[in-house]
């Protein structure tokens, strides 16, 4: 036996629900949101096929382009070493008691974090 019926002021039929006198019709997604959802459907296969998705006990599994946030941070640590390089010779080339007399290479020691033995 099926409750299903066609509500009069709207003309749609009726999935059989009914809460507190409250019918649920049974009307249809919108084109363009089942669209939008195929769609994103779509675009989480290619990112999961492309990208590091699924995580494993000690890594996440590679994905066809190679690509990771750790190998991206390893790449960006060489440069900013490569980068700091002629500063920390500079530095090293320099009398620790001297250090203070020179500002710049002062300011960079403290900034770069290089560690300086304090004088005894």
């Amino acid at each position: 036996m099926s409750n299903k019926r066609i509500d009069q002021p709207t003309g749609t039929e009726t999935v059989g629900h009914e809460w507190d006198g409250i019918e649920e019709l049974n009307t249809p997604l919108p084109r363009w949101w089942l669209w939008t959802f195929y769609a994103c459907i779509a675009w989480s296969v290619v990112y999961v096929v492309l990208y590091p998705a699924w995580p494993m006990i000690d890594k996440a599994t590679a994905g066809t382009l190679g690509w990771s946030s750790r190998g991206d941070l390893a790449k960006e640590m060489s440069a900013a070493d490569a980068a700091r390089q002629g500063v920390i010779a500079q530095i090293a080339a320099t009398d620790i008691e001297a250090l203070p007399d020179s500002p710049e290479l002062m300011a960079q020691a403290i900034a770069g974090g290089i560690w300086l033995p304090q004088p005894q």
